[in-house]
């Protein structure tokens, strides 16, 4: 089951923190690939999901 994620407010916590896409798929333990895929659709899988928020200590 994919989950629809607002774009907006992910490019905004992701700049908020001065992080490139590559820092954070580091970070979230996710491909570059995916974090860009993600940006552009706004489109994740539940466990993307997890890895963001957790990256991002939410």
């Amino acid at each position: 089951m994919e989950m629809q994620l607002n774009v907006k407010k992910l490019k905004q916590l992701r700049e908020s923190k001065a992080w490139s896409q590559s820092q954070l798929a580091d970070v979230a333990g996710i491909s570059l690939r995916t974090v860009q895929r993600i940006e552009k659709s706004g489109v994740a899988s539940p466990e993307s999901v997890m890895s963001i928020c957790s990256a991002y200590d939410i």
